[in-house]
């Protein structure tokens, strides 16, 4: 009897859901996305189109997986690290379709609706992200965007470097190890939308990412990760007007540019030797695999001043170049920069290290004490600040950073 009880109760309970979610026109639910599912939306087709260039993206190093693994499905893999996707993204499900689904284990639902979310079609598909939000987006424009190739470019065969920009003054947040970070990415002047995938487009430092690495053909970054390129392939002709940080239950980040996507070479340029800070300090530069149609030139020098800010330096005043050969009139130490350009291919940004000299040499006791005690040398010398003696060997050993000699 107490059998026949419990059943009765349980498609009591089970009719009533059913019930509810009939009267409500949808149904509120999380799930995790593949980068296909995710992107498909956005780029307009299907994720069947996508599985190949929206593939899962491995790392050559597994350190990342723990900062990442808030907002995207990321795990350890050997001694490196695969991320798969976007993890509990809020969907729209209608009523309709959600009855008549055969298997609804993947979706979590929610008692509460969403002001984000992205509609899960008929055919299993899902839609572009929606919010209702008046305050959907932060629209900026009037930033220096600027794209540059070579070499040293640790982020692809493209990089995308977004200077000027104070994420802290927008109010928006990544989150707890980025669980509200859902994605980038970049539109071009025909319409056309990239989806942008962490550690293989998207360079996080700090709160936000603020560069953009893409590439076109094989490139493996400095731990030895090859980087995906299939999805960017056919960047170079075009120009990027849009760079898009989508954020969960958050504004989406908007940054308005227009950067032509030059063509690509092999074409680098970087420093010879050390540079030491100082004045009238020569810098060579050795160029390497310059495509023989190209006419490269020094477009501008720039110190770093902070994360992602730097000061122009004046030619003429502040650097002189010439032969391969870049002159500063007064070189303080730290990073800088020298971009050079052409019409048809890239920039190549070059880094520049300056640091100051530093040197070791023996002292003797005047020269040392003479700056702590604000004397001269030769005064404390005269107060009888000489060299020291002592009648046996035995502590010499114990003290090897003194300068002296041992006697008998």
């Amino acid at each position: 009897m107490f059998r026949k009880l419990c059943l009765a109760l349980a498609v009591i309970v089970v009719l009533g859901a059913g019930t509810a979610l009939a009267s409500e026109p949808y149904v509120y639910a999380v799930t995790d996305m593949t980068w296909a599912e995710f992107y498909a939306g956005e780029l307009g087709t299907s994720p069947a189109n996508l599985a190949v260039s929206y593939d899962a993206v491995s790392t050559a190093t597994a350190r990342f997986v723990d900062r990442f693994s808030g907002g995207f499905l990321a795990k350890t893999s050997g001694d490196g690290s695969v991320f798969s996707g976007v993890k509990a993204v809020q969907v729209r499900i209608s009523s309709d379709v959600y009855s008549a689904m055969a298997d609804t284990s993947r979706y979590t639902l929610s008692r509460a609706s969403f002001d984000e979310y992205k509609d899960l079609n008929a055919d299993g598909t899902f839609g572009k992200m929606v919010s209702t939000s008046t305050d959907a987006s932060a629209k900026i424009s009037g930033l220096k965007v600027a794209l540059a190739g070579g070499l040293s470019n640790g982020h692809g065969n493209y990089r995308l470097n977004i200077s000027g920009l104070n994420w802290a003054s927008l109010d928006v947040s990544v989150g707890t190890s980025y669980d509200k970070f859902l994605g980038a990415t970049l539109e071009t002047d025909d319409g056309k939308v990239y989806g942008m995938k962490p550690l293989h487009n998207l360079w996080v430092r700090g709160d936000f990412a603020q560069q953009v690495g893409f590439s076109i053909q094989d490139f493996a970054e400095r731990n030895g990760t090859h980087l995906s390129y299939a999805h960017t392939a056919d960047l170079p002709g075009n120009t990027i007007k849009k760079i898009t940080y989508m954020l969960k239950n958050q504004p989406d980040v908007v940054i308005s540019c227009d950067v032509y996507v030059k063509n690509w070479s092999l074409g680098n340029i970087k420093v010879s030797g050390d540079v030491k800070s100082g004045s009238s300090v020569k810098v060579t530069l050795v160029s390497s695999d310059i495509p023989a149609d190209a006419s490269y030139s020094l477009g501008a020098v720039e110190k770093i001043t902070g994360h992602h800010e730097s000061e122009t330096l004046t030619s003429g005043t502040d650097y002189t170049y010439s032969g391969g050969v870049l002159t500063f009139t007064k070189l303080e130490a730290g990073s800088y920069t020298a971009t050079f350009t052409d019409s048809s291919y890239v920039d190549i940004v070059v880094d520049i290290t300056a640091s100051d000299y530093y040197a070791t040499t023996n002292m003797s006791w005047a020269e040392f004490y003479a700056a702590e005690t604000g004397k001269t040398a030769k005064a404390l010398e005269t107060a009888g600040l000489d060299a020291i003696s002592t009648p046996t060997t035995s502590k010499f050993q114990r003290f090897p950073l003194l300068w002296g000699s041992s006697f008998s």
